[in-house]
């Protein structure tokens, strides 16, 4: 791949490469020259067995501006492994073992003989990490080894009823919400939505969050189980977010029973637990519905007036289709766009897998673009740009809305795992390079160039844009 981001559809000399890093008014979504790399660089997870491959998964940003990235790495069996970068780019050598910046689940303690898959991560308190895999395992600080465990799936009533943790996120008093599939009892095992809540540090469940006896005699015990749709035969929850209120936001997919069509699904629940009646329709709302196929990759952000920004991949062909959906409080959609650079080139529209709202309430969206039909060759990280006030494409950003690009020289396939914004605002894109047909990956991480500092009330109205670009 070339050295810097571009559209697929134009080709530069290196000497114009050159020059377009270096310019003192470098637009938005170019490589940072001020980034190791020259804005990117690849990686081993593993840096006691670099030849096992890892592909990054989940990249946060610690209070102290430090970025916690964690991912998948895969040797004889899977396993997982974090790391953590200071806000210069380098690996901080404090955290995880041996100086590395990095630590893996078997360094941790897991056993290494059998699978023990990533599924994701969160931050906790700060210096501490919590990881999903076939249990939620709480680090004690900088990573230096495991303080708490607790087995996946999680016992939510007295019928045997669980919930499949896939994603995780902590509430403002330490105490952690696990969300994913939930099986009602051991007699009714139709999946679905699931959320647990633990006290601060995984110490226990959490016996206060939804402590009650339903209509059916079953008792639940620190968890919800509970339907968007009944004609649903499995709904999953994809992301868990808190409002600043307390309230929880559950977002997913379900599938309907008769059409095999799949939805977007939202529940929102109160800080006990108990449905949000003021959310939808008694707590629950269903947009976007897909004939005969399965949505996957569901990924939300919450901005700061309270708006859910949702982007899913639709897998209908080999690359499928990606869909952002901005949604309001009440649970009702406010704009939906075909999310994915299909102008500069990628095949079926790319696979978006994270958003992030800037300091100007604009919308980025980033994820992995297949931008030729030799499935060979030919994947770039993209990362585009939407007013976040009407999901009008910003031809400002990039060339012309988008910016792809890569990890690593000769590489033939670069995936957008996960994005963020750094505590300056800049865009930080974390996946997996590799050259095919070998898929030997390494992780990769780039930040791009931006031009807003991060602030709290920088929004005006329109909320999502700035002037010009707001007519």
């Amino acid at each position: 791949m070339t050295a810097f981001v571009r559209s697929v559809v134009v080709v530069l000399a290196l000497a114009m490469i050159c020059v377009r890093l270096v310019r003192a008014t470098t637009p938005d979504g170019y490589y940072d020259p001020a980034w190791p790399g020259a804005g990117r660089f690849a990686f081993n997870g593993d840096n006691l067995a670099p030849a096992n491959a890892s592909r990054g998964g989940a990249i946060f940003v610690e209070s102290n501006g430090n970025l916690f990235l964690s991912g998948l790495a895969i040797g004889a069996k899977n396993y997982w492994w974090l790391g953590e970068l200071s806000p210069a780019g380098t690996f901080v050598s404090t955290f995880g073992a041996n100086g590395a910046g990095r630590i893996t689940s078997c360094q941790l303690g897991f056993s290494c003989a059998a699978d023990n898959t990533w599924h994701g991560s969160a931050l906790a308190q700060p210096g501490t990490y919590l990881v999903v895999s076939n249990s939620l395992a709480l680090t004690n600080q900088a990573a230096h080894s495991i303080s708490t465990s607790v087995g996946n799936p999680v016992t939510v009533n007295d019928q045997n009823g669980w919930v499949v943790v896939a994603a995780t996120t902590m509430q403002a008093d330490g105490k952690v919400l696990a969300g994913g599939q939930g099986i009602y009892s051991i007699s009714d095992s139709t999946q679905r939505f699931g959320v647990a809540r633990f006290t601060s540090g995984l110490a226990s469940i959490d016996h206060s969050f939804n402590a009650i006896t339903d209509s059916g005699g079953v008792t639940f015990d620190g968890g919800v189980i509970g339907s968007v749709d009944n004609t649903d035969t499995s709904e999953t929850v994809g992301s868990v977010l808190v409002r600043p209120d307390g309230r929880i936001v559950l977002i997913g997919i379900g599938v309907n029973a008769v059409s095999n069509a799949s939805s977007l699904e939202l529940m929102q629940l109160n800080a006990d637990g108990s449905p949000d009646a003021t959310f939808g329709s008694n707590g629950v709302s269903k947009l976007h519905t897909f004939s005969s196929v399965i949505m996957t990759n569901v990924s939300a952000v919450l901005d700061r007036a309270g708006r859910l920004l949702v982007v899913v991949w639709v897998p209908s062909d080999f690359n499928g289709h990606s869909y952002a959906t901005l949604i309001g409080t009440d649970g009702k959609e406010i704009w939906s766009v075909a999310a994915g650079p299909a102008s500069a080139g990628c095949v079926s529209g790319g696979f978006a897998t994270s958003a992030a709202f800037d300091s100007a309430g604009r919308v980025l969206i980033a994820g992995t673009c297949h931008a030729s039909l030799d499935q060979a060759s030919g994947y770039y990280f993209f990362v585009q740009r939407y007013r976040g006030s009407t999901g009008a494409l910003d031809g400002s950003f990039g060339n012309n809305s988008v910016s792809l690009g890569g990890y690593a020289d000769g590489s033939t396939a670069d995936l957008g795992n996960a994005m963020v914004l750094d505590s300056g605002g800049r865009p930080l894109v974390l996946g997996a390079t590799f050259t095919l047909p070998s898929v030997q990956a390494r992780s990769g991480v780039a930040r791009l160039t931006y031009d807003l500092v991060y602030t709290n009330d920088f929004e005006t109205v329109p909320r999502g844009c700035l002037p010009p670009d707001c007519n």
